[in-house]
């Protein structure tokens, strides 16, 4: 049968849930299903994983500033929280930081 027209999802939180073909699915488990074999009251328990096929899609984040020849952006996390991440838009600070305190170091890691 195959995957083919399946969706790769993922059972959030705790509790087992029962797909409408009987498959029972427990707590933080990837699985494939077909989207109507879950039922509307489960949808809210599972995420849809990203297909690593699909190509990604680009994001147009107006929460991200960069600086020029910077491979280093800050990211406005919310209520004047940032973090700092690199060009893959992967975080490189391990907390947030305020807005003045993430500069400072922005600068620091462009100097090198």
């Amino acid at each position: 049968m195959g995957n083919k027209n399946k969706t790769k999802y993922k059972k959030l939180g705790g509790g087992n849930f029962r797909l409408s073909n009987g498959r029972i699915i427990k707590p933080n488990q990837i699985f494939w299903a077909y989207p109507e074999e879950i039922s509307p009251a489960f949808k809210k328990l599972v995420i849809e994983m990203e297909d690593p096929k699909k190509e990604p899609e680009e994001t147009n984040d107006e929460n991200i500033i960069t600086k020029e020849g910077s491979g280093y952006a800050l990211k406005h996390e919310g209520a004047g929280w940032f973090s700092i991440i690199d060009a893959n838009g992967k975080k490189v600070t391990e907390t947030k930081m305020r807005r003045k305190d993430a500069e400072e170091a922005l600068s620091k890691l462009n100097s090198l």
